[in-house]
């Protein structure tokens, strides 16, 4: 393969590659442990070369699926080399939505038909939850460098890599503390793109942490938007009931489903994208 890698100072979470030649200029963000690649182009045409290359990519690296987020016009161009649209994330470019377009693979080779199909589940109606602050906890807003860069160590728990920027450090944190638990709420911002990602480490795993980080997400959002963030995005398994009531219960609706995004315990899930639209107030 002619494409470069940039560093080998970040951990395997998280591989930065390049390539460049003649009218093809991409950079990959690929997640060994999900066993998937995000594409950023930086120059329109040339789609079946591009397919080709990544084809060969996916071969080497025994990936599952490569995908890319465009605005609608340059969507058409990757379906008509074989990626499938899996969702569109509402204001991703600020004024332009980001579709999602997706090639999968399995021993290598294509997928043929598109991207796997995900099941569409009937979701819970969970209310607007009423935010209470939980007896006990406390939170600290984090943006030092030196401490972000300590929970970014265990990157391969944190789900929105690679749909950010690249690199591995949030912009911020919320620490959550509720008497001797600690957890974390991430942010990585696109300010160009006035959107968020958000995320939480470790994930919640069961239904009693719910009331804790829906405050949390509360004065969460409130910051952001502070920072002027319009859009906010979370990445779940389509399968977690705990983070399916937590995003309804906060605002957020689905707006892609993923085939194959998320590597847990040796098995593949589909992925659920959760959108928020800020306008005015926090109203969790």
């Amino acid at each position: 393969m002619a494409y470069v890698l940039e560093t080998k100072k970040e951990p395997p979470a998280l591989e930065e590659f390049t390539y460049r030649r003649g009218d093809l200029d991409l950079r990959f963000l690929m997640n060994r442990a999900h066993r998937h690649v995000r594409v950023l182009d930086y120059r329109i045409g040339n789609y079946h070369e591009k397919r080709d290359l990544l084809d060969r990519m996916a071969q080497k690296e025994g990936l599952r699926r490569i995908f890319t987020l465009v605005e609608k016009p340059d969507s058409q161009s990757w379906r008509a080399v074989g990626f499938s649209k899996e969702g569109v994330l509402p204001g991703f470019f600020r004024t332009a939505d980001g579709y999602v377009m997706t090639r999968m693979y399995e021993g290598g080779e294509p997928i043929l038909g598109g991207a796997v199909k995900v099941p569409v589940e009937r979701l819970s109606t969970t209310a607007l939850r009423r935010v209470r602050k939980p007896e006990g906890a406390r939170l600290q807003l984090v943006t030092e460098p030196a401490r972000l860069s300590t929970i970014g160590s265990d990157a391969a728990d944190l789900r929105f890599i690679p749909m950010g920027r690249g690199g591995l450090m949030p912009d911020l944190a919320m620490e959550v503390r509720l008497r001797r638990d600690v957890r974390w709420m991430v942010a990585e911002m696109d300010e160009s793109f006035g959107h968020a990602r958000i995320d939480f480490y470790p994930a919640p795993r069961v239904a009693l942490e719910i009331p804790l980080l829906s405050w949390a997400m509360h004065t969460l959002i409130a910051e952001l938007m502070e920072r002027e963030v319009i859009n906010l995005f979370v990445l779940a398994a389509i399968d977690d009931a705990v983070m399916t009531d937590l995003m309804l219960g906060t605002g957020f609706k689905v707006t892609a489903r993923l085939a194959d995004k998320i590597m847990r315990d040796g098995t593949f899930h589909h992925g659920l994208f959760w959108h928020r639209r800020l306008s005015g107030p926090p109203t969790v």
